[in-house]
């Protein structure tokens, strides 16, 4: 009876380790604002499209709340930041640069702020619907810490735009590299023990056995 109180234990002991590895992370973050630069607008043209200087994109955002946990090493869904309009008839020369966007996210949890992620647009001169990308914009990941040894990082999906009026749903997603205390293991790794752990359990469960063995004789 000794035996079996004490593999019960070791066995307790194990469960907790493995427990205390898949810990999770909370977080709630809301897509705050798109921050286009000068380079994007809405002007008069001429009646060919050309001649103007800004970019004609629309940038909106959700301003959706999520909320959501995630374990060392794991990868949220994505959700939308908002949506991306491209309207321009036809993109001049003059109307290349300044193409920089910044988007803002605020969080609650796990700490508390704002957060911004920076992205170079990069448009090509040339008629809109010729079937060639006529906008990229390619966001640049964001390594955010928190708590006293925590991180995570936040990327956004690259868009490109091949056609006038194309609209792209800007999506974001969250990985978290460790948790506040600075815990790295993957939720694949926490559910499998330690080796050291794995011989313990061994040992016990030879220990048991030849308790059995002696109880019948």
């Amino acid at each position: 009876m000794k035996m079996i109180t004490k593999l019960a234990a070791m066995l307790g002991l194990v469960g907790a380790m493995a427990a205390a590895q898949a810990s999770t992370v909370t977080f709630d973050v809301t897509p705050l604002s798109f921050t286009p630069g000068g380079g994007y607008g809405q002007e008069t043209e001429n009646a060919n499209g050309m001649g103007g200087t800004l970019l004609d994109v629309l940038f909106a955002v959700s301003n959706t709340a999520q909320h959501f946990n995630l374990a060392p090493g794991g990868l949220s869904s994505p959700f939308a930041f908002g949506l991306v309009t491209l309207n321009e008839k036809s993109i001049d020369e003059a109307e290349l640069d300044g193409l920089g966007v910044k988007a803002t996210f605020k969080f609650v949890n796990p700490l508390t702020g704002t957060q911004e992620v920076s992205a170079t647009g990069t448009a090509f001169a040339g008629q809109v619907n010729d079937g060639a990308i006529d906008l990229k914009i390619v966001w640049n990941d964001v390594t955010v810490a928190f708590g006293s040894a925590g991180s995570f990082i936040i990327k956004m999906d690259p868009l490109s735009f091949i056609e006038r009026g194309e609209t792209l749903t800007q999506n974001f997603t969250i990985q978290l590299v460790a948790d506040a205390n600075g815990d790295q293991t993957s939720p694949a790794a926490a559910a499998v023990p330690e080796p050291a752990s794995l011989a313990l359990v061994g040992l016990a469960l030879t220990a048991f056995g030849i308790s059995r063995r002696r109880s019948k004789r």
